[in-house]
């Protein structure tokens, strides 16, 4: 995940992403922020915060690009800094349709 100055909302989606079972690891790339986002991802065990050095900013795609070289687990899931999930299955339903069958 990307996030930049999210710390408005980014309590909320990773409490959110975090209380999935299907999920690993959280892997957030901070481009530069200015606010209280670093501490808030530290809350959280299972996320994997890595803060871009200070080369100003770049954009989301470059740093979900940099996530991607340090993914753990075979699948991924990409989202945005600021969608907070209303149900404790919703990625598992959301990775459903993509599943190989058996």
């Amino acid at each position: 995940m990307a996030a930049r100055d999210k710390g408005y909302c980014l309590n909320a989606v990773l409490g959110s992403i975090d209380r999935q079972p299907v999920v690993g690891e959280i892997i957030v790339v901070d481009d530069g922020s200015r606010d209280d986002t670093p501490d808030i991802c530290k809350v959280f065990d299972r996320v994997n915060y890595i803060q871009l050095d200070d080369e100003g900013y770049r954009n989301p795609a470059f740093a979900r690009n940099v996530g991607f070289s340090r993914v753990n687990y075979d699948k991924v899931v990409i989202q945005s800094a600021d969608v907070e999930h209303l149900t404790e299955n919703a990625i598992e339903l959301l990775a459903l349709p993509i599943r190989p069958s058996e």
